[in-house]
């Protein structure tokens, strides 16, 4: 069994990575310049309840249950010169609630189901820490729409919480609400501002609105 210690230290990489991610190998046409910023718990993969009935991000591989749509609304996004990022708030790493080997095998599944996506961006931060990723702020839309020089008015934020929504407003994307994939099952909608923001039913729906909506605007 991995020492503590050394998980933690492994943990403590995952935040500077995090921080300071190293440059990915490029996967798309340059002239690409709009995107698609998706959360990850409760939109590609499912919230779970805990021993004590409060709901929260997957801890273990399998405990991962994919959304069944999601490879089909990326992929669609993709056909339509939309770049794909992941943006997770992801506390349980600063908390010391998952492991590295956990974490890093939960990683890996996200990334072997959906091959579009470009980057996936985690803040490890609780909200205790001042940081300037955590969603509601939006650091990791900045840094991503920096990094890969992405028109932000162009661009969409597709989320399942308040905290997406305004993440996505404070960064001048157009924001999508969709009701949260939680045990499989789509549960009732929960994000309630800012206003103004579009709702979609589900994924799809959403990719579609982003796609019907930046096709009038182009």
């Amino acid at each position: 069994m991995e020492r503590r210690t050394d998980a933690a230290e492994k943990l403590d990489k995952i935040s500077e990575t995090m921080r300071n991610p190293t440059e990915p190998t490029p996967r798309r046409s340059p002239s690409i310049n709009r995107a698609i910023f998706l959360d990850r718990d409760g939109v590609l993969i499912s919230n779970v309840f805990r021993e004590d009935r409060t709901l929260g991000s997957v801890r273990k591989a399998n405990e991962v249950i994919f959304n069944e749509s999601a490879e089909t609304a990326m992929n669609l996004a993709i056909a339509n010169n939309f770049e794909i990022f992941v943006v997770s708030n992801q506390p349980d790493i600063e908390r010391k609630l998952i492991n590295y080997g956990d974490f890093t095998e939960i990683d890996n599944l996200l990334g072997n189901r959906f091959g579009a996506i470009s980057e996936t961006r985690y803040c490890p931060h609780s909200g205790e820490n001042e940081c300037s990723c955590r969603k509601p702020k939006p650091g990791m839309v900045y840094d991503l729409a920096a990094k890969y020089n992405i028109d932000l008015g162009k661009s969409w934020m597709i989320g399942d919480r308040s905290s997406d929504m305004q993440a996505g407003h404070s960064a001048g994307v157009n924001i999508i609400c969709i009701p949260p994939l939680v045990c499989g099952v789509l549960a009732e909608r929960t994000c309630k501002f800012p206003d103004p923001h579009l709702e979609a039913n589900d994924l799809l729906s959403a990719i579609a609105i982003a796609i019907n909506q930046g096709d009038q605007c182009a």
